[in-house]
């Protein structure tokens, strides 16, 4: 099957400018999660008096690379109570990702070093 030239220039257009659609989606809800983020520490913080929280993961670890458009948010705390974990898990749902919260002093010491190590603390 032969493709003329000018039929291949078009098909090479249309799929750098999915493409390119595609990594400003992706940009947009980076960005997006990052405002998130900061808004679900602060609700950690004034409703549930956490004294830290962390981003890690694919959002956290700075690499922008890594993140996708299924991506969620990890976020890591200390001083939840644990009788309010539930209850704070429950109030993080109310946004338009979703979202793992780690208590750090229940994780593993291998998964509790790597947050403390590339975790961002907001």
């Amino acid at each position: 099957m032969n493709i003329s030239q000018k039929n291949l220039a078009t098909y090479r257009e249309t799929a750098r400018k999915k493409e390119n659609a595609a990594k400003e989606q992706i940009q947009y809800r980076y960005k997006k999660a990052w405002k998130t983020a900061y808004n679900l520490s602060k609700i950690l913080k004034e409703e549930f008096h956490v004294t830290e929280t962390f981003v890690f993961g694919s959002l956290g670890y700075l690499r922008p690379e890594l993140f996708h458009m299924h991506s969620d948010i990890d976020i890591a705390v200390r001083g939840l109570d644990h009788k309010k974990y539930y209850s704070a898990v429950a109030r993080l749902m109310d946004c338009d990702f979703e979202v793992d919260l780690i208590m750090m002093d229940f994780a593993s010491n291998k998964l509790r070093q790597r947050i403390e190590k590339e975790g961002i603390l907001l």
